[in-house]
């Protein structure tokens, strides 16, 4: 089990494609009163393997700064997508190893 935690308490967006590709200028972000940002990122990892190490299953649940990439990178958002509190996601895997 692995647990992440992290405080974002920069009051711009975490765009990394304004800074490397557009001016090099971080850019703040929009007020809307109708969302609650949390500034907090976090993540907690499972993994269990068994048969002699040959099969393993893992699960994550995290609010990180997870990004939505396409294949033509200029149309891609380059910034984070789980801003609001109460944003988060999870996964659930099964691996086979020969």
């Amino acid at each position: 089990m692995s647990l992440e935690f992290e405080y974002w308490g920069s009051l711009y967006n975490n765009d990394y494609r304004q800074i490397y590709v557009v001016d090099g200028k971080p850019t703040a972000p929009a007020t809307n009163e109708n969302i609650k940002e949390s500034k907090w990122k976090w993540s907690v990892y499972f993994k269990k393997s068994f048969m002699n190490d040959h099969c393993y299953l893992t699960t994550q649940f995290a609010r990180d700064h997870m990004r939505m990439f396409d294949v033509i990178y200029d149309r891609a958002n380059h910034r984070e997508m789980l801003v609001e509190a109460g944003n988060w996601w999870w996964v659930t895997k099964i691996g086979f190893v020969f």
